[in-house]
């Protein structure tokens, strides 16, 4: 465990080191206002720099089988940076890959058996952000895409828009 290791106080000084008045956020937008790059981009918001608590405290992980999300631990997002104000749409994704030609991986995950005791999770033959397996229109939330797929998307708007898109860290 991290905290528990002897590089705890080292982190915990180049953390307090940190500065405390970070560089401009995107396009030099305040913090929290929105913004699209283009007229059929996803509308993005602002996210301030600060800290945090990552993590779970070492009693929640009674209820919680998996324990990497621990231990509990401060992060600082150093600079101010945009996500999307909703997840990418099926609209979204059906004109990113119609513009690229971009094939996607067949990436629909989901439970087999819910009430197996193992809880396996494999992937759903036949299924895609098309025929996800239920009824969805343009607006809905696009599924069934991997990390492949989310990452190409994202390095479309860059070249789509001159600006930086990225997937988020988990921190952020």
């Amino acid at each position: 465990a991290f905290r528990d290791s002897a590089e705890a106080p080292a982190a915990a000084q180049r953390l307090a080191a940190l500065p405390a008045a970070p560089p401009p956020g995107p396009q030099g937008a305040d913090a929290l206002s929105r913004f699209a790059d283009c007229v059929d981009c996803p509308e993005m918001v602002v996210i301030p720099a600060g800290q945090f608590l990552m993590g779970s405290l070492d009693t929640e992980w009674t209820v919680v089988e998996d324990r990497h999300e621990g231990p509990r631990q401060p992060v600082r997002i150093a600079r101010d940076f945009a996500v999307g104000r909703f997840e990418v749409t099926v609209g979204q994704f059906r004109r990113f890959v119609e513009e690229t030609g971009h094939a996607t991986g067949f990436e629909c995950i989901g439970v087999i058996n819910p009430d197996a005791s193992s809880k396996v999770w494999d992937a759903i033959p036949g299924r895609d952000f098309r025929t996800p397996g239920f009824a969805q229109s343009d607006d809905h939330p696009v599924v069934c895409v991997n990390w492949e797929d989310a990452n190409a998307y994202a390095a479309w708007l860059s070249r789509k828009t001159d600006a930086h898109y990225r997937l988020p860290t988990e921190a952020e």
